[in-house]
């Protein structure tokens, strides 16, 4: 079985979600790209030790 090729979430990456998002629900064009930005960088807060979010910002630098 092929292992999944899988990366940290970077601050960067809201504008890729957003537009995924638009493909799987258009209805959520009720978002910002801001407001997406915004969500991203609760989760980092929120989910990740205080290392693991030092290691993040130095790549969404």
């Amino acid at each position: 079985m092929l292992g999944n090729n899988v990366r940290e979430i970077k601050a960067t990456d809201y504008h890729d979600i957003y537009l995924l998002n638009q493909d799987f629900n258009p209805n959520l064009h009720l978002f910002s790209e801001e407001k997406v930005k915004k969500k991203i960088q609760i989760i980092i807060e929120n989910t990740f030790t205080k290392d693991q979010k030092n290691f993040i910002k130095k790549f969404a630098d």
